[in-house]
């Protein structure tokens, strides 16, 4: 272009030479200019310019995989008929070179490239990429080069739908003790449950929320840790009896360390054969192979269309933890097929120490609150609170289509009141 530019003004320099000043000068400058603007576009491109003749053997060709209902797990692209993340032979001397990928997802995760070849093998080129944003994930200005023959490991991660938070697990754990009297008692966990906590991926935390208890009489309920502020009384709460209310404030969570074993005692009752019972909900930032479809607020407010109220009847057992298990669609079975719901609070006509939800759309735990029979106002939007306490989406959805495998259970003492439960949700719209 510098060569065609000279060229431009040999050629004419008759005609400047009897122009004005003005019309040589607009000339050269749009001369100049013509080879400024070859000079960067050589430059930005961020390689060598080709030499003629070199144009017809460029190839830029797109590749395309694809996962399915990846969760916050890496997995691996199945890759489009046709396509092979093993790279073409090329003539000696020629470059092969990734320009910027991107990625079209219902949910935000996490993009990896990998090669031995690459800067490192074990996270490679990792990118995170965000819900229904189809944007170039690097720069368009210069690409990774690429070893010729090489094959590369590529693999996506992702949450399920729209505005979840990737991997976060809030698990219900359910303990309890049998006429402890003033004497603060280990509780006994209800089947299924552990005060070892679950291991996490490195960097992500574990938080204790509010805990609370459904007790006969006045009581504490204490949860100590060598990890916590002491062993010795740790986290001591006061609670009284038939108010099921947190013991703490819902704004924030005490950190707990990872894979640690929490000891939880209790006092209350002196009765023979009373029950008291404790529920500590345990938040997760990720949890490997669960993936739980929450939602914030503002996804709530734009999508929300209808609310649906579900009742269910609770056959609660007399021996302590979780029991009365039935699918959520067991009595009332009107949700629309293929709709998402969200999952904002619940009333029960009875007291019980907890009412839980469970099912794959939960990461396979128990989320649920205090089954307060008399504050309403608590636990009918108690999902909503929790979410704008945490400033973090905790407002559970679920596909309709999953509706028989989720089921809905509670923790209730030795004198077997069946509780109504009037579950609240809400219809969301598409995406």
């Amino acid at each position: 272009m510098l060569l065609l530019a000279a060229l431009v003004l040999i050629l004419l320099a008759p005609a400047l030479l009897a122009s004005s000043t003005l019309a040589i000068a607009a000339l050269v400058a749009l001369v100049l200019f013509v080879a400024w603007r070859a000079w960067t576009e050589r430059a930005r491109v961020g390689w060598s310019a080709l030499a003629a003749g070199d144009v017809g053997g460029l190839v830029l060709e797109l590749l395309c995989g694809f996962v399915t209902a990846p969760s916050t797990t890496q997995t691996a692209l199945t890759m489009a008929t046709g396509d092979s993340l093993q790279l073409r032979s090329t003539p000696e001397g020629k470059k092969v070179r990734l320009l910027s990928p991107w990625t079209d997802q219902q949910s935000a995760g996490s993009l990896r490239v990998r090669s031995p070849r690459l800067h490192d093998n074990v996270q490679g080129i990792r990118l995170r990429s965000v819900a229904s944003e189809v944007y170039p994930l690097l720069p368009l200005q210069w690409g990774q080069p690429l070893a010729i023959n090489d094959t590369l490991t590529a693999d996506l991660s992702g949450s399920g739908t729209a505005g979840d938070v990737g991997g976060m697990v809030l698990e219900l754990l359910c303990g309890f003790v049998t006429a402890p009297s003033t004497t603060q008692t280990a509780l006994t966990m209800a089947t299924g449950d552990s005060l070892q906590l679950r291991s996490t991926p490195e960097g992500k935390k574990v938080r204790m929320l509010s805990p609370w208890t459904d007790q006969q009489s006045a009581g504490s309920l204490r949860v100590r840790s060598p990890r916590l502020h002491d062993n010795v009384q740790g986290i001591r709460l006061r609670s009284v009896a038939s108010e099921v209310y947190p013991l703490l404030p819902l704004h924030w969570g005490q950190p707990l360390a990872i894979n640690d074993t929490l000891s939880v005692d209790l006092s209350g009752s002196a009765t023979a054969g009373d029950i008291e019972t404790a529920v500590l909900p345990i938040l997760y930032d990720e949890l490997s192979g669960a993936a739980p479809r929450w939602i914030t607020l503002d996804d709530l407010l734009r999508r929300g269309v209808n609310y649906e109220a579900v009742e269910n009847t609770l056959s609660l057992g007399t021996g302590g933890g979780w029991s009365g298990s039935e699918a959520i669609n067991a009595e009332f079975d009107n949700l629309k097929a293929n709709t998402e719901y969200a999952l904002v609070g619940f009333e029960t006509d009875t007291e019980c120490a907890a009412v839980a939800f469970r099912g794959i759309d939960t990461g396979n735990v128990r989320v649920g609150g205090p089954g307060h029979e008399l504050n309403k106002a608590l636990t009918r939007d108690w999902f909503i609170r929790l979410s704008q306490a945490l400033g973090i989406g905790l407002i559970p959805t679920f596909n309709a289509n999953n509706r028989a495998a989720i089921q809905i259970d509670g923790a209730q003492d030795e004198n077997d009141a069946d509780p109504l439960v009037n579950t609240i949700l809400v219809e969301l719209a598409p995406r």
